[in-house]
């Protein structure tokens, strides 16, 4: 499910405010997160389809052989928006006890 399907299975009528926010903000960082993962995917072909210059350093012809597989490694750890929610909703809980606490 990408953000936008999370989004419209979120904005049914009758969630609760607090739910309400964490869906809002899980989708944000879900779509943040894409948008990432997105560019991370443009960058890695670019640099599979380049060559560095013939006065390239060693250590910058090593590094170009390497950032493909570095990048794959990065957006196959990318998480899902349904993570991302669940993430962000145990954050919330946290600050809610947090600042309970503190009252």
């Amino acid at each position: 499910m990408n953000g936008e399907g999370l989004r419209a299975a979120c904005v049914g009528a009758g969630l609760p405010a607090e739910r309400q926010s964490i869906d809002n903000v899980s989708v944000a960082v879900a779509g943040w997160v894409d948008e990432v993962s997105r560019f991370l995917g443009v960058l890695q072909t670019a640099i599979e389809e380049s060559r560095p210059k013939d006065d390239a350093s060693a250590e910058v012809r090593a590094l170009v052989g390497q950032l493909p597989a570095l990048i794959r490694q990065c957006r196959a750890q990318v998480p899902t928006p349904e993570m991302i929610r669940t993430w962000v909703k145990s954050l919330s809980k946290d600050g809610a006890e947090a600042q309970e606490v503190e009252v």
